[in-house]
């Protein structure tokens, strides 16, 4: 049986869960779908059929870095649950480097950048240093896209401001979450379909899939699109359920629901071809 992965998840410490939950909802209006502990992802995976979720950490500040990579090295060690790692754009090189050693020992394959909640757009000349050791060191970079609902102000991760990464920096394997850009879709299809990237689906499929969802997928192709559910903010189960429900063919729905994924979490990540 192919596996099911979902590649963006978030989960907290224990102690840090509850707070993390009630300062997000309260920004953005979520109805969390469990509690934010790892333990209670895994009950949630285990009752939707998950066999493997991947949490994807923030750091708001440079100085949560350190500790919040330490922890993700922790969730990493689990069977289901893998983690990324956290970086900073303030981060000096040498932290970086630091830091990149770190999950590399680790096994981490690959690192989230948010542009909201770390104040930067990711086309920034400051962000050069940072790209190059990721793809340097063969890591994976996962950025959100698009509009956050916890935040009223400009987007910073514009579909367009993306391409300009890709551009910049071609050996760079970028996953643009929310199916490259939230809620900009006429920008994503013009900037970001068809381009060398993978998209995540997180919190884009709490409907049916939509006609032109399935557009853009067929027009960017199945094998770089990767099922994600942003979860405690979406639920796993529902948006799973609407993927399999989909008009999309077996093989791609296997696609999207874990086999690109898979693919990707293994020692050589490199773009699949359409």
């Amino acid at each position: 049986m192919a596996p099911i992965i979902d590649f963006h998840v978030h989960a907290f410490p224990d102690f840090l869960a509850a707070h993390a939950l009630a300062e997000v909802t309260a920004k953005g209006g979520f109805q969390p779908s469990f509690d934010g502990t790892v333990a209670g992802l895994r009950k949630e995976m285990q009752g939707n059929g998950i066999t493997l979720s991947v949490v994807q950490p923030v750091a708001t500040k440079p100085a949560q870095v350190h500790a919040i990579n330490r922890w993700q090295a922790q969730v990493n060690t689990h069977p289901d649950v893998k983690a990324f790692g956290a970086l900073h754009p303030a981060l000096a090189l040498d932290q970086l480097e630091e830091e990149i050693a770190f999950l590399q020992g680790q096994g981490i394959r690959g690192v989230k950048l948010h542009s909201e909640y770390q104040q930067f757009y990711p086309d920034e000349e400051r962000l050069e240093p940072l790209y190059r050791l990721l793809e340097k060191n063969h890591l994976l970079l996962l950025l959100h896209a698009g509009v956050d609902l916890g935040y009223a102000s400009e987007v910073k991760a514009t579909p367009a401001r993306i391409a300009q990464v890709l551009r910049g920096f071609p050996e760079l394997t970028v996953v643009a979450a929310h199916f490259g850009g939230y809620l900009l879709w006429d920008e994503v299809e013009k900037h970001l379909i068809g381009r060398p990237l993978y998209l995540d689906t997180g919190y884009c499929l709490h409907e049916p899939v939509s006609a032109r969802m399935l557009e853009m997928i067929k027009a960017h192709g199945s094998r770089r699109i990767l099922f994600a559910s942003d979860a405690p903010w979406g639920d796993q189960g529902r948006q799973l359920r609407h993927l399999q429900g989909s008009p999309l063919s077996a093989e791609e729905i296997q696609d999207i629901g874990g086999k690109n994924a898979y693919n990707l979490l293994q020692a050589g990540a490199s773009i699949q071809p359409a």
